[in-house]
C-alpha cells in the first residue's frame, strides 16, 4: 500500500551570479515556482584573488507532519510504515548532469517559502517575506550556514546515473524523529555533496516539479509504504 502526503512549501535558493555575472542572486527568492532545481557552475568567474567562482542551486521542501500522526492515530496508516522522499525529473533544455549523487538531511531552523518565480535573472527579491541563500526569512540571516543554515542527522543519498531519473530516497529515519518531536520538523534540503562541489567542475542543472506545478501527480510526495497483503495457510506445507 503507498499513501502519498503533499509538501505544504519548497523553494530553490542559490548564489548563483546574475546576468552581469557582478552581483550574485544570493538574495533571490523561488518559492512561486513551478520548478525546483539543483545545480553547481564552477570557474564562470575569476575573483580578485585569482580564485575561479563556485555557483550552487539547492531545494528546500517541507512536509505537514501533522497529518501523517492523524492518520496513524485513525489507523489509516499503518505503523510499520516506509517514508520516501519523491521528487519527479522535469525535462529540460540545459545541460544534464551524468554519474551523480544528491543528499538530502534535515534542516534544524524554520524558514519562509516567499513567491519569487523568476529563476533566470534572480531578481525577485523576498519582498518582506521568503527564504534565499542568505537568509531563511526576510531580515533573518540563516543561523550559522548560508544556503540552509545548520543541517542535521546523516545525509540519505540518491543516485542518478542517466541524470533524468527521479529522486527517491527513504526518509523514515527522519520522519519518524519529526513524529516524536513536531516540534523539529523544518523540512529537508536536496543538495550536492560537498565531495561533488569541492571538485573543479559543474555538474549543471538537475530539475525536478515543485508543488506549484499544474501537473497534480507531479509534486512532490512524502510516499508512505507498508505491506497490506491479507495471506492465508494454503502455501504452508503440511506435515
Amino acid at each position: 500500500m503507498i499513501r502519498r502526503y503533499n509538501a505544504t512549501k519548497d523553494n530553490t535558493i542559490t548564489n548563483a551570479f546574475r546576468e552581469s555575472f557582478a552581483t550574485s542572486g544570493s538574495d533571490a527568492n523561488m518559492g512561486a515556482s513551478d520548478i525546483l532545481e539543483v545545480f553547481s557552475i564552477y570557474g564562470q568567474v575569476l575573483d580578485e584573488n585569482d580564485a575561479y567562482s563556485l555557483e550552487e542551486a539547492r531545494i528546500l521542501i517541507e512536509f505537514d507532519i501533522t497529518e501523517i500522526t492523524a492518520d496513524i492515530a485513525a489507523g489509516t496508516l499503518d505503523t510499520g510504515a516506509q517514508f520516501y522522499l519523491r521528487l519527479f525529473n522535469a525535462e529540460h533544455g540545459r545541460t544534464l548532469p551524468l554519474n551523480f549523487e544528491l543528499e538530502v538531511v534535515p534542516v534544524e531552523e524554520a524558514w519562509e517559502e516567499g513567491t519569487g518565480l523568476d529563476m533566470e535573472s534572480y531578481m525577485d527579491l523576498t519582498y518582506g517575506k521568503g527564504s534565499s541563500w542568505n537568509e531563511s526569512g526576510a531580515g533573518t540571516n540563516w543561523a550559522t550556514n548560508l544556503g540552509g543554515g545548520v543541517l542535521s542527522g546523516t545525509p540519505v543519498t540518491a543516485e542518478f546515473d542517466e541524470g533524468y531519473e527521479d529522486l527517491l530516497v527513504n526518509i523514515t529515519a527522519f520522519v519518524s524523529a519529526w513524529i516524536g518531536d513536531p516540534a523539529t520538523n523544518f523540512g529537508l534540503i536536496v543538495k550536492l555533496p560537498p565531495t561533488a562541489t569541492a571538485e573543479t567542475r559543474s555538474y549543471y542543472t538537475k530539475m525536478f516539479y515543485a508543488r506549484g506545478t499544474s501537473n497534480f501527480f507531479k509534486k512532490p510526495v512524502i510516499e508512505a509504504r507498508w505491506n497490506s497483503q491479507t495471506t492465508d495457510h494454503r502455501k504452508s506445507s503440511l506435515s
